[in-house]
């Protein structure tokens, strides 16, 4: 194992990937000769060409647009819209034209093509850099959604995604590319897309998350456990599919469950979960589950305003509490 930080862990996965498939691209806005934003693609250039990491005009429709003929002419693109405020661009090539190939053709070919974009939530970049849409595309017959919240799952969902037969949305929490976590030294395994990871034991209450809610749900988990309440956090790694069987078996056996997402409450990704653990586990619960979301407003630039928007410690205990569990 080494300690490497996230971006580095989406650069190797990007490099192992390219270095066994020559069908395998970049493309997006400063990929190429910068390296990327954040340095997620630094070095590629040089390594494989301009061609392979192909830096593009800032048109997200239209990067998304080739990137789609480029897989359906036998490629394996990865096209990065670096903030997911802008994926609203090119949901028309993504959603009428990627995600429903499968159903309007013969064939039923998927197309190959992950679009590589991130959630500048928590860092103070506000209304047009700083949302959590992933609702969006989370409900989209077609499209595979995952939003890896540490370095070994960035590495190995990219993995997942560039292998998979259709279009796949990788999320990334951009305020984390300069956190640290342990990645083994050896060829990166790709992480089955839909399967979810228990972070934490315990059997008070369930709490059930992903990607860049992840770090606020396990700061609560260390505080409950100071008051005696042991919590068992899912981090769901992905969000469509998303592994049912893992948290409605766990819920059924808990009896109480809270859902928290840095999306908004109404119609997001929470409410779906919170709505099929009720479906599946109604004899078993101790209480309706519970949902601690960001607040329905924009994120403002100011990082104070924002931290209160979105799920705190405080709130996830209050949660908690709400389900019928003594806390404090």
């Amino acid at each position: 194992m080494a300690r490497r930080k996230y971006w580095q862990g989406v650069n190797r996965a990007l490099i192992e990937l390219m270095d066994d498939d020559e069908r395998v691209m970049i493309m997006g806005a400063d990929v190429g000769v910068s390296g990327g934003t954040f340095g997620a693609t630094r070095g590629l250039q040089a390594r494989f060409g301009s061609k392979r990491v192909r830096d593009m005009p800032i048109s997200e429709e239209a990067i998304v647009g080739a990137g789609i003929g480029l897989a359906l002419g036998g490629l394996r693109p990865i096209v990065e819209v670096l903030y997911q405020d802008f994926l609203m661009l090119a949901l028309e090539p993504l959603v009428n034209q990627a995600a429903s190939r499968p159903y309007l053709t013969r064939s039923g070919d998927a197309v190959p093509l992950v679009i590589k974009t991130g959630s500048g939530i928590g860092s103070g970049l506000g209304t047009h850099h700083g949302q959590s849409w992933e609702a969006w595309v989370a409900g989209v017959p077609g499209l595979k959604v995952v939003w890896p919240s540490n370095v070994a799952d960035a590495a190995g969902l990219l993995k997942a995604a560039v292998l998979d037969p259709g279009p796949v949305v990788f999320y990334e929490t951009l305020s984390a590319y300069g956190a640290v976590g342990e990645l083994d030294d050896g060829p990166i395994e790709p992480i089955p897309i839909g399967r979810g990871a228990i972070v934490c034991e315990g059997d008070d209450v369930l709490l059930v998350t992903y990607g860049s809610a992840v770090p606020v749900v396990l700061e609560a988990a260390e505080s409950l456990a100071r008051d005696g309440v042991h919590a068992a956090v899912v981090d769901l790694r992905s969000i469509s599919p998303w592994d049912e069987d893992l948290v409605t078996g766990l819920a059924r056996t808990i009896g109480r469950a809270v859902v928290v997402t840095d999306a908004v409450d109404p119609f997001g990704p929470a409410a779906e979960i919170a709505a099929k653990v009720t479906e599946r586990c109604w004899g078993a619960l101790g209480a309706p589950v519970a949902r601690v979301t960001s607040r329905p407003y924009p994120p403002p630039h100011v990082r104070r305003y924002e931290a209160t928007r979105r799920p705190t410690v405080e709130r996830i205990r209050r949660a908690v509490s709400d389900v019928g569990v003594s806390v404090g």
